[in-house]
C-alpha cells in the first residue's frame, strides 16, 4: 500500500516533529475537570490536550453543554482552571 497525498502529509508532518512525536513533554499536557469548577448539570467531563487544543474544546463545551458566552472571563477562568497532567493520564 502507498501512501500519496494528505496521508504522505501527515506522515512527513510526524518525522519532522521528532523522531518519538508520541513522547511529549510531560508539562505540555494540560487537564480541565468540569468536576471541579460548579455548575448546575454537575458535568462529570475531563479534557486534556496541548494548552491550545484544552481551550478550544473546553470553550466549546462550555457553550454548548453549559451555555456560557464565549468571552475573556470564560477563557481565563478556563485557563486558570487548567492543570499539568502527565501523559499516560490524559
Amino acid at each position: 500500500m502507498r501512501c500519496s497525498g494528505y496521508c504522505a502529509g501527515l506522515a512527513l508532518r510526524w518525522a519532522a516533529r521528532n523522531d518519538r512525536p508520541w513522547e511529549m513533554d510531560a508539562m505540555a499536557r494540560k487537564m480541565v475537570d468540569c468536576r471541579k469548577v460548579p455548575s448546575d448539570i454537575n458535568c462529570t467531563l475531563t479534557i486534556a490536550g496541548t494548552e491550545d487544543e484544552l481551550m478550544e474544546a473546553a470553550v466549546a463545551h462550555a457553550v454548548t453543554v453549559h451555555g456560557d458566552e464565549d468571552t475573556p472571563e470564560l477563557r481565563q477562568m478556563i485557563a486558570s482552571s487548567m492543570e499539568d497532567v502527565e501523559p499516560a493520564l490524559a
